[in-house]
């Protein structure tokens, strides 16, 4: 399969990339390191990596028609909580912008996707006894969760639309 990873450089994107690959996938990664290919902490590298930013809705479309994506795993995010306390508005706009601008970019030009996964937060659900169902209703309160629960709410109107 041809996927695309948002996020690609973090932790857990990260290790996706390395789990994908070893099933002969051409794994299409987009990021905002610079120096992606020097950095030493990261282990996997994507078969492509793109530099770029997850609210570039040209790049998104792009990436997705020229390598055929099938398969897209968004993690693309600012996940530092006293970050978006201190700027909510860049994290409303990575966190859910990005995820608009993604699955529109996807609606519009991945006429060949089969699945797409938005990974959030279990923030999102306050202080909800676990574990969490589809029934849990999302009880965030500060930026971050909040952002994350706007991704779920996206994504979920994105499926019914």
């Amino acid at each position: 399969m041809n996927i695309l990873i948002t996020g690609c450089e973090g932790f857990i994107g990260n290790s996706l990339v390395g789990k994908l690959k070893e099933s002969n996938n051409l794994v299409v990664g987009i990021g905002r390191k610079e120096n992606f290919k020097k950095n030493a902490i990261l282990k996997n590298k994507p078969d492509v990596f793109i530099r770029g930013d997850i609210r570039d809705y040209n790049l998104l479309r792009e990436t997705i028609s020229k390598y055929n994506i099938e398969e897209v795993y968004h993690f693309a995010a600012q996940p530092i909580v006293s970050i978006c306390s201190n700027d909510p508005v860049t994290a409303y706009e990575i966190n859910t912008l990005g995820a608009v601008t993604l699955l529109e970019a996807c609606r519009n030009s991945g006429q060949n996707i089969k699945s797409i996964i938005i990974f959030t937060s279990d923030k999102a659900f306050g202080h909800a006894p676990i574990p969490y169902t589809e029934e849990t209703p999302l009880d965030p309160k500060h930026i971050y969760e909040t952002s994350k629960a706007c991704q779920q709410l996206i994504a979920l109107s994105f499926f019914h639309n």
